[in-house]
Parts: C-alpha cells; sequence; structure tokens
C-alpha cells in the first residue's frame, strides 16, 4: 500500500485527507501528520495505518478539550464529565485511556490546573457574589477539587476581605428589612450571614459593630400596626385572657421589646374585655 494524496479539508483547514492506493482512507490532524511523517508516495502497511488511527483518535479527544478550555477554566472533573458525555456514543474501548491522556497532556501545558483554578473561583466569588468561604468550599468540592487544592484557593480570601463583604452584605440588608425590630433584624441579620458561608465567629464580630437602635415611636407604631394584624387574626379562635396571651406570644417572637408590648397591651386593654 502506499499514500497517493494528501490534500487540505475544505470544512477545515486544519485537518487532511488521506488517500491510500488513489482511494480516501480517513482525514487527519496537522499533529498527526507531523507525528507520523506523512507524505505523498509514503509506503504504508496495515500495522501502521492502524497506529495513525489510533493516534487520530486521541488527537481529536484532545481537540474537543482544547475548545471546551477555550470557553473558560475548568476543572479536571469538569472536563472528564465533559469528554465522557461528548464521546459516549463513540464505541472504543480505549475510550478512557485516550481521555486520561488528553486531560493529563493538557495538565502538563498547564491548562487544567485545579490549584489555579480553586484561586481564580475564590477571587470571583470573593468579589463578585461576596460568598463566604464555606459556601466556596462546598461549590469547589462540587467541581471535583481536592480539599488540599481548595485550601490553597481559599488563603487567596484575607479576613479583610471577609469582613469587607460582611459590612457591604449586612448593611444591603438591613437597608431592605427595616421593619423588623431590632432583636429580630439582629438574629435574621446573622442567620442571613451565616447563611453566605461566612465563619459564625467573624459574623458576630462584625454585627458587633453595627447599630440596631431605631427611634422608639417608629418602633412603636412599627409594633401597634403588628398588633393589630395579630388581634384580627386570633379573635376568631379566641377571647379575653387568652386572646391577650397569644396577641403578646406573637409580638414577642416577633421581636419587639417587653416594655413597649406592655405599653400597647395598657393602651389597648378594652380590646380583650370578655
Amino acid at each position: 500500500m502506499q499514500i497517493t494524496k494528501i490534500e487540505h479539508q475544505k470544512k477545515d483547514k486544519e485537518r487532511y485527507s488521506l488517500y491510500i492506493d488513489g482511494e480516501f482512507a480517513f482525514g487527519v490532524s496537522e499533529a498527526t501528520l507531523i507525528q507520523f511523517g506523512l507524505y505523498r508516495s509514503q509506503p504504508i502497511d496495515e500495522a501502521k495505518l492502524s497506529a495513525i488511527k489510533e493516534a487520530e483518535a486521541g488527537q481529536r479527544v484532545y481537540a474537543k478539550a482544547v475548545n471546551y478550555l477555550s470557553y473558560g477554566l475548568r476543572t479536571e472533573q469538569e472536563l472528564r464529565i465533559f469528554l465522557q458525555k461528548k464521546l459516549e456514543d463513540i464505541e472504543d474501548v480505549a475510550m478512557e485511556q485516550k481521555i486520561d491522556a488528553a486531560i493529563e497532556r493538557l495538565r502538563q501545558q498547564g491548562y487544567v490546573d485545579d490549584i489555579i483554578y480553586a484561586q481564580s473561583f475564590v477571587r470571583d466569588a470573593a468579589l463578585i457574589t461576596r460568598k463566604g468561604p464555606y459556601i466556596i468550599r462546598q461549590d469547589l468540592a462540587k467541581k471535583g477539587v481536592a480539599p488540599i487544592d481548595i485550601d490553597k484557593g481559599l488563603a487567596e480570601y484575607s479576613e479583610a476581605q471577609q469582613e469587607e463583604n460582611l459590612l457591604y452584605l449586612a448593611n444591603k440588608f438591613m437597608r431592605t428589612k427595616g421593619k423588623f425590630p431590632p432583636k429580630m433584624l439582629e438574629m435574621k441579620l446573622k442567620q442571613f450571614l451565616l447563611m453566605k458561608g461566612y465563619m459564625q465567629a467573624l459574623v458576630e464580630q462584625v454585627v458587633a459593630q453595627l447599630s440596631f437602635e431605631i427611634d422608639e415611636e417608629i418602633q412603636f407604631s412599627q409594633l401597634a400596626s403588628e398588633a393589630e394584624k395579630l388581634y384580627r387574626k386570633r379573635r376568631a379562635k379566641y377571647t379575653g385572657k387568652q386572646l391577650l396571651y397569644k396577641v403578646r406570644e406573637g409580638l414577642y417572637q416577633k421581636g419587639y421589646d417587653s416594655e413597649l408590648i406592655s405599653q400597647w397591651m395598657d393602651d389597648n386593654e378594652e380590646m380583650f374585655l370578655e
């Protein structure tokens, strides 16, 4: 057998059509062409043809991986899952080995590096979404990053940056949740910040810097509005002292000051007469 023609493919100038004894055999990449030193009039046997096809199959796996990485950084696990899904319809008993080889090649070239990925992910999370370390750790673990590499990534997230993010999130939360009484606002704020993935000790430290004081008249007005809602809701089922207890209990649960609750109860005692 002999290679009788090698020509550029019309749809992809980086690939070549290989002709054996005057007939089209298969396409190869430029990398495979160079690897085997292929040229026109070159004698070729079945063993070499088989080796070329095997190398070309591996090169195509590598090319798909490179294309996927061109859209952004990926973890090794993300890349592996992508390739397995993309190539699942191809019958090749050695496909996993080809995927392993492509990933190893990319790792050596520096295109797949879970430490670099973790560092970049942490920087983006800290500056854009303002997530806390605990949530970031969970997100990276889901992407298959090893704990030791996650730790190296989180080293990028200083405590000063975390405090800055906590203050930003806290002030934003307090602007939108100002209807809550001070104690309730503080409790809900801590819950919110913990859900964002920050450590409790740091949350407590930052929240301690904030003021939850509300003008007493405004707070009493809010309490009165809430008490009236509770009264209307409970009076269908309770009367007298039971009704009074249920309204008082509801106000306590919502975090209102006990003195303000008693003041409202005294001002509106006639509402609870049987």
